[in-house]
């Protein structure tokens, strides 16, 4: 009776190294949120504040692949260090401040006097497989709206699909989508004829309603 218990006791024991051994590490990635951007010419008097970004709640801190029109799915063991909208809103917030198109940005949302509010969406962040090749696939929605009504005044939607080179690569091709879909943001920002012109109309309207009072 003795030698049976040992003998489950060493299998139980082995079994629980074996599990022990088996199991595997969690990796942790980011993307590379620190922006590119040429200081524009002439910057907009008008202060900014960036709202927190949307996001589905499949984006949050697994890694998302997608195969084919309907498959998705979540790996394991592969996870995003922040969630996605927490990375995005730095790299909007960075490129934005670095541009300089705006005088004030305000990425804490204590700006009770600020001229427009940014919002923003996300609706694609991810890896996507189709056949031997991966693609990082990352789509964006922008809109500026006028903080004293709500009216929305410019809006903004780009995607980018980056080839993943490599297996262990997908943040750096993410890191690239990403870059390239703000890069065009801020280019379609500064040259854009009804941001630039919001600061005399916010003015007209202003002068208004102070002639009303």
């Amino acid at each position: 009776m003795k030698q049976i218990y040992m003998s489950v006791s060493l299998i139980l024991l082995s079994a629980v190294i074996i599990s022990c051994g088996s199991t595997l590490p969690t990796h942790f990635y980011r993307i590379a949120t620190d922006p590119d951007m040429n200081k524009v010419d002439q910057v907009i008097p008008l202060k900014v504040e960036v709202n927190s970004v949307r996001a589905p709640d499949r984006y949050r801190d697994r890694i998302v692949y997608r195969r084919g029109e309907y498959e998705y799915g979540f790996y394991e063991y592969s996870r995003w260090i922040a969630a996605p909208d927490e990375m995005i809103r730095r790299s909007l917030i960075d490129a934005l401040i670095e541009a300089g198109i705006f005088s004030t940005v305000d990425p804490f949302g204590n700006n009770s006097d600020s001229d427009l509010d940014l919002d923003s969406e996300i609706i694609s962040f991810d890896q996507v497989l189709e056949g031997e090749v991966n693609f990082a696939d990352f789509g964006l929605i922008l809109e500026f709206s006028r903080s004293d009504t709500g009216a929305p005044v410019w809006s903004y939607r780009a995607k980018e699909r980056i080839e993943q080179q490599g297996e262990e690569s997908f943040a750096a091709a993410m890191s690239e989508a990403v870059k390239k879909v703000i890069t065009r943001a801020i280019v379609e920002i500064e040259k854009s004829e009804k941001l630039r012109g919001l600061p005399g109309m916010l003015k007209k309207g202003e002068a208004r309603m102070s002639r009303e009072k």
